[in-house]
Order: C-alpha cells, then sequence, then structure tokens
C-alpha cells in the first residue's frame, strides 16, 4: 500500500467535500433568501441537514476508497481515515499523517 497515495487521496477528497458543502450552503442561502427565510430557524436546520448528510457521503465513499486500496482493515489506513474525517469535520488544513 502506499501510504502517501492514500494521504494526497484522503486530502483531495476532504477538500472537494469542504467546496460541495459550501455550494450547498450557497444555494441554500440564495433559496431562503429569495423566500424571505433566510434568517430563520428553517435556514440553520436546512444548513444541518445539508452538511450532515454531505459529510456522511464523503466519508462513507472515503472510507470505501481506503479499504479498497488497502484490502483490510489494519490500524495504519484506519488511522489516516480518521484523521481525514477528522480534518473533514473539525476543518483543520490538512488530513495527512506524514
Amino acid at each position: 500500500m502506499n501510504a502517501e497515495y492514500l494521504d494526497r487521496s484522503l486530502t483531495q477528497r476532504v477538500g472537494a467535500a469542504r467546496q460541495q458543502s459550501a455550494a450547498a450552503l450557497d444555494g441554500i442561502m440564495r433559496r431562503h433568501a429569495a423566500a424571505g427565510r433566510l434568517a430563520s430557524g428553517a435556514t440553520l436546520k436546512a444548513f444541518t441537514d445539508e452538511t450532515a448528510q454531505g459529510f456522511k457521503t464523503a466519508y462513507l465513499e472515503a472510507q470505501q476508497f481506503t479499504f479498497d486500496l488497502v484490502g483490510e482493515n489494519c490500524p495504519g489506513p484506519a488511522n489516516n481515515l480518521g484523521i481525514a474525517c477528522g480534518a473533514l469535520t473539525h476543518g483543520s488544513a490538512s488530513p495527512s499523517c506524514g
């Protein structure tokens, strides 16, 4: 298994998920502003729902990619995946394990 390839791929996946999330939130803001409910609980709920679903999807895809690449469950790649998940949800600069 190529650890650098795994790190690079997970980093790219985190970046892509962040961009998709930002685009989705912008769309929610536009729709809710047009409907006159931007500063409402409905907007916050829509943000929460969209972000949770987007991050869940990104994590499951990264998990499947990692398993497909490695072919087994083992501590090293699982750690890389955990770091990527932390970067996805907590916004750290990079999920790279070094």
